[in-house]
């Protein structure tokens, strides 16, 4: 154990020692590198040198910098690791100096490590200066703020075992992290910590032997997109929570804390998400959104299930819920301009009411642009979710209406005959009831649009295309009352849809319950699919298929890209693929029953695939065909492992296919034309025609 005092001018910390390293201040160079179980100093006497942390082997039990006014570089990549089994000379851990300079170059990496393990409380004095990432990570260690503390918004401030006293300082750090289940204590007492992080800024996920003395702090998080990850029963023991950030600011895992605050930016994404099931305010819930149209969307994680919150009190304004559930003393949750986005219990909403548009072109969230009737004064409100939409001929004629709202209302009625133009303002819009287009519209829809209702309700689109449409309706069924068509991605995520036999024209049909049961009704409508990219043309996922034998999924443009049709042990009426020109392979996954499939091109050769071990059912006809010289190619996915083709009487006649891997089977008799091909792997096909069979007798 020795002291050493930096007199070595500007050099590297571990360079050659003999140029840099003394045992007094000011003395003699020559000492040797500092070990873990030395004092490093840096003082007057060290002028006004540049000390760079360039390579690895940068340990000390302490460092102090009383009087240095040189410059301290932290090297990317580069630890510097203080402490041994004894405090630092005074209890200093570390002491940067007001007249010096600490930079560091990249702030994730340029670490700081404390690692003692002695039980002796040392301090940290940083006198301004903004570190890179730092942590505590001695057993039995005790480290306490001696100043305010701050690190880069990129850098992290974790706490692996010993205690770490914020001594009531105010701290600006990117990240905090403290996720393991070693033994170790958090003591904030009063500080005001703000986390600048976008992501998980504070995560105590895995919580186990995490000790959180009894505070009044308060943690504000300020990134777009933050996260608060306490960890399932985590209790800041008095400790409040601010997420001030924009966007989605996250609360992931059921939590308790004092006060928990929701602090809305002029934005109208901005929104709060409970991931846990049951979270616990023993003081204030406050939410606040910018304005009466930058407004705060609070939902549980996923649609249609709800996540209680209980809370003491509340302070609420401009606040729009989905699938909460209010719990505590609060109840019922009360405020000012409160949307109802379903789903919700226990929150008193704004009564439900009409909105007429008037005044000609306009934004959606100009409150000059609506009436409380038609063809009324304006100065309404904006529409809340729980509110009905009606654009009338009072609305005008020959005018611009721009969506700037990302949820416009429940039912949405455009009844107007006189002209008008739709523009988009580029976000996604939510409709909570049904919706009708006007005949009359310029423009066709242009927004990515979803369908959030949970009763019954209609689509009537007036020959104008939806650009991109999500069904995200747990409990909510939406019927067609025209045909429709969607130039991009056509998603049911929750809820029903039943086309009604109207047609549907969408890029792709993806069906996947993440929000919720899904029932797909297919009526006898054509589905057409006119992607042309690698992508599943048409799946369902999960869920339910209803009322699909007279149905038709054309798979609709020609493309040498491979496209999928995917079913999870579904039935589905007719689908086609006769695009001539078209050689893009079409998958087929799942064990499904259709009633036919017709694959063929005069002009081209293509390949059919079906997912080895799957079983495919046909009720009718499988017209496959190709042409001379150019086959249809009947395969499996893995070869040698053969896909199984099955209908239970009748004959399937075809001609012109190259088959391998295949089994035809179920009591039917499968011909595949005497100009076909047995690659091999195949069982249950005739390779030749069913009138040559009959001449053999």
């Amino acid at each position: 154990m020795a002291n050493r005092y930096w007199v070595g001018g500007t050099a590297t910390w571990n360079g050659v020692a003999a140029s840099k390293w003394s045992t007094t201040s000011g003395g003699a160079s020559g000492a040797s590198t500092p070990t873990a179980a030395d004092d490093v100093f840096f003082d007057a006497a060290s002028g006004a040198a540049i000390v760079t942390l360039a390579s690895t082997g940068s340990v000390a039990r302490s460092v102090n910098c009383t009087g240095f006014t040189g410059e301290i570089i932290h090297t990317a990549t580069v630890p510097l690791t203080l402490g041994d089994s004894t405090a630092g000379a005074g209890n200093v851990a570390l002491l940067l100096s007001a007249t010096m300079t600490y930079t560091v170059n990249v702030a994730a990496t340029s670490t700081i490590a404390f690692v003692s393990t002695s039980a002796t409380q040392q301090t940290i004095t940083t006198n301004g200066k903004t570190l890179g990432s730092w942590s505590i990570n001695g057993a039995g260690s005790n480290y306490l703020l001696a100043d305010s503390n701050s690190v880069s918004s990129t850098a992290t401030v974790t706490l692996t075992q010993g205690t770490l006293n914020t001594n009531s300082q105010t701290c600006s750090w990117g990240f905090f992290s403290s996720t393991n289940s070693n033994t170790r204590t958090l003591t904030m007492g009063s500080s005001a910590i703000t986390l600048t992080a976008t992501g998980t800024a504070w995560n105590t996920s895995t919580f186990t032997n995490l000790t959180v003395t009894a505070n009044t702090s308060v943690v504000t998080l300020t990134g777009a997109a933050s996260t608060w990850f306490g960890g399932s029963g985590f209790n800041t023991n008095g400790g409040s929570i601010v997420m001030a950030g924009s966007g989605l600011a996250t609360v992931a895992n059921s939590f308790t804390c004092a006060n928990l605050t929701r602090t809305g930016t002029a934005s109208r994404t901005d929104s709060m998400q409970f991931n846990g099931g049951s979270t616990v305010v023993t003081g204030t819930l406050t939410i606040t959104g910018n304005s009466a149209v930058n407004r705060v969307l609070v939902t549980s994680l996923t649609i249609g299930t709800a996540c209680n919150v209980t809370a003491a009190a509340v302070s609420l304004a401009n606040v729009d819920f989905r699938d909460i559930n209010a719990i505590g003393a609060a109840i019922p949750f009360t405020g000012t301009s409160l949307g109802d986005c379903l789903g919700n219990t226990n929150i008193t909403f704004d009564t439900p009411t009409t909105r007429y548009w008037v005044g000609g072109g306009g934004e959606w969230s100009s409150t000059n642009r609506w009436s409380t009737t038609s063809g009324g004064s304006s100065g309404a409100s904006v529409p809340l979710p729980q509110d009905d939409v009606i654009i009338d001929d009072n609305s005008g004629s020959g005018f611009t209406f721009t969506m700037g709202m990302p949820r416009i209302g429940k039912n949405v009625t455009f009844s107007i005959t006189n002209p008008c133009t739709y523009a988009s303002a580029g976000n996604t819009l939510t409709v909570y009831g049904s919706i009708t287009l006007p005949a009359a519209l310029t423009n066709s829809w242009l927004n990515t649009t979803t369908f959030a209702g949970r009763s019954s309700h209609t689509v009537t689109s007036n020959s104008k295309s939806f650009f991109t449409l999500v069904i995200a309706a747990p409990t909510g069924t939406y019927t067609l009352t025209d045909a429709i068509v969607i130039p991009n991605n056509f998603t049911l995520n929750g809820g029903t849809f039943a086309s009604a036999g109207f047609g549907v024209t969408a890029a792709a049909f993806l069906g996947s319950s993440t929000a919720g049961a899904i029932t797909l009704n297919m009526g006898s409508s054509t589905w057409t699919m006119t992607s042309t990219a690698v992508i599943t043309v048409f799946g369902m996922g999960a869920g339910t298929v209803t009322n699909s034998s007279a149905s038709t999924i054309v798979v609709a443009n020609a493309s040498a890209n491979t496209r999928t049709f995917t079913g999870t042990s579904q039935t589905f009426g007719t689908l086609t693929y006769i695009v001539a020109g078209s050689t893009g392979q079409l998958n087929i996954t799942g064990s499904n029953t259709f009633s036919t499939i017709n694959f063929s091109d005069v002009s081209n050769s293509r390949t059919l695939r079906f997912t080895s071990g799957t079983t495919t059912t046909i009720t009718s006809n499988f017209n496959v065909n190709g042409t001379a010289g150019k086959p249809m190619i009947i395969s499996s996915s893995t070869g040698g492992s053969a896909a199984i083709l099955s209908k239970s009487s009748g004959i399937i006649m075809c001609d012109y296919l190259s088959i391998q891997d295949s089994t035809a089977t179920g009591g039917a008799s499968w011909y595949a034309g005497s100009n076909s091909t047995s690659v091999s792997g195949n069982s249950g096909w005739i390779f030749n025609n069913p009138s040559d069979f009959l001449q053999m007798f």
